[in-house]
């Protein structure tokens, strides 16, 4: 880009000063919900880059609110990717039937009841033992549960 083509272009740059009231308003509305998923994700800016697929060298200046680029056209391009995230958090327990379970019987977990529950029809005392990792641990790792002896 020349020299003539590089200040034309910096004229029509919209900067904040210089937005409409709608378009500020949109601006600041963008920043606010990007701020509040940085913040719950622990995101960077770098993160935020690679994940909305804006390039850094425009992202962060668009941030820092010292852009020599359109804030609308960024702005769009943030607001889509904010939406895009909350489509899709609302979308993935509802079609997906995904949703945490209150209680997940496990053999361990069977097991177990099947004590206390022998337990409390009996007057004597019930002790059990189970070695370390025999419950959630084995099922989050694939593992077979040991035989019962």
């Amino acid at each position: 880009m020349d020299m003539q083509n590089t200040q034309a272009h910096l004229a029509k740059a919209i900067t904040l000063d210089k937005m409409s009231a709608a378009e500020r308003a949109d601006y600041d509305a963008t920043m606010a919900d990007l701020a509040s998923v940085i913040e719950a994700e622990r995101l960077t800016r770098y993160d935020v880059a690679q994940r909305s697929g804006i390039a850094s060298p425009t992202l962060n200046p668009w941030m820092d609110g010292t852009t020599k680029g359109s804030y609308p056209n960024t702005t769009k391009k943030v607001r889509d990717w904010l939406n895009t995230l909350s489509d899709a958090a609302a979308l993935v327990p509802t079609t997906m039937g995904l949703q945490r379970p209150d209680f997940v019987e496990t053999p361990t977990a069977r097991r177990i009841s099947t004590m206390l529950a022998y337990a409390q029809t009996t007057p004597s005392m019930v002790v059990g033992t189970f070695g370390s990792g025999m419950g959630n641990q084995r099922l989050r790792n694939g593992l077979p549960l040991p035989a019962q002896t």
